[in-house]
């Protein structure tokens, strides 16, 4: 499905609809976006963190720059919901849980951060222990984590296609 929006200011053509919305914006005189620190407008939020960067007002305070927007849908759903892939509303105990009699619980939002943990897996964090599957000696090592790590050995190709190595 080839599915296009035009401009109705200029006649652009645009494939993505964040690209025509983003257009659509530079023939607007709006500003939505305004520096909490001096007060300065922008069009765009990208256009207002590019300004966090350099803004005096800021940088007079010592103030940070903000943490970026989390983009994507907010994770609220309780552990059951989540597994179940159902409709939470997030109460205490949700509507779901308590007409299944569940218990409810938000577990994976408190100790993942939002983030959810892996079913089966230890919902403790791993912190400051080794993964898993490391290894202890980085030199006994097979493969290495220069920028070849993607391709396979020369003579690994040359087996795979049949050729054999020009030496």
């Amino acid at each position: 499905m080839d599915v296009t929006w035009t401009c109705q200011s200029c006649a652009a053509i645009f494939h993505r609809l964040d690209h025509y919305r983003r257009h659509a914006a530079t023939h607007s005189s709006e500003k939505p976006f305004k520096c909490g620190f001096c007060g300065s407008q922008y069009k765009r939020g990208d256009v207002l963190r590019r300004h966090w960067k350099s803004c005096s007002a800021r940088i007079h305070t010592g103030q940070a720059v903000p943490d970026p927007r989390i983009g994507g849908k907010e994770r609220h759903a309780c552990d059951a919901c989540a597994r179940l892939k159902k409709c939470c509303d997030g109460g205490q105990p949700c509507l779901e849980c308590s007409s299944r009699k569940k218990q409810c619980s938000y577990t994976r939002l408190r100790h993942g951060g939002g983030i959810p943990q892996v079913e089966g897996s230890d919902s403790a964090p791993n912190h400051g222990t080794s993964p898993p599957h490391s290894i202890s000696d980085p030199e006994s090592s097979t493969w290495s984590l220069g920028p070849q790590t993607f391709y396979p050995p020369a003579h690994t190709r040359w087996k795979v296609t049949g050729l054999e190595s020009v030496d």
